[in-house]
């Protein structure tokens, strides 16, 4: 068998025994069963089906687990997930200065007419800045600005209720009267 292998080259597939070809033509056949069954109920979840989610979804089903070296050392299987995956279509994928103005401008709330407003050049340079921070980095500004912005909640919902107890146009009388309106005595 190692002959045959080494003759071949050294990623050609090996062939089985004829003793075992019928075992190992059930398992192959078992596999794209499998595989099918787990693109299906993936795309019935409406989930991404990828090498990991075929894995985990094939451990629950009847057929039994399947795993990712599998998929992509049979051809069935492979052209399977290929298909589910959508591996034929190239994704575009913007990088440095034309994805952050992208990203910028999704990110802002639009002109008059709705269109994305471009980023300025301090936002750019802004931007640019954070890039070269950590992930850590970047969440504990994100925490922090988060904790500013339900301080500057809680101050405006002070100042509301100064605002409205101090009148906004009612006279002082009417603020200490009781409503008397659907009292009975």
């Amino acid at each position: 068998m190692r002959a045959r292998a080494r003759k071949a080259g050294s990623g050609a597939e090996r062939e089985p025994p004829a003793a075992l070809r019928p075992i190992y033509d059930a398992r192959r056949v078992r596999s794209v069963a499998t595989v099918r069954a787990a693109v299906t109920a993936l795309a019935a979840d409406g989930r991404r089906v990828t090498l990991a989610a075929i894995e985990r979804v094939s451990r629950e089903l009847p057929e039994g687990a399947v795993s990712a070296k599998t998929v992509l050392r049979n051809p069935e299987c492979r052209a399977l997930y290929a298909a589910a995956a959508g591996a034929g279509t190239r994704r575009t994928t913007r990088s440095g200065q034309r994805a952050l103005r992208a990203e910028l401008a999704v990110a802002s709330d639009g002109g008059k007419d709705g269109t994305p407003i471009a980023p300025s050049t301090t936002e750019l340079r802004r931007a640019r800045r954070l890039d070269r921070r950590s992930k850590e980095e970047l969440a504990a500004i994100i925490i922090r600005l988060e904790r500013e912005v339900e301080e500057l909640h809680r101050h405006n919902a002070n100042l509301r209720e100064v605002l409205l107890r101090n009148g906004l146009g009612r006279s002082r009388q009417a603020e200490t009267e009781l409503p008397t309106a659907g009292l009975s005595t």
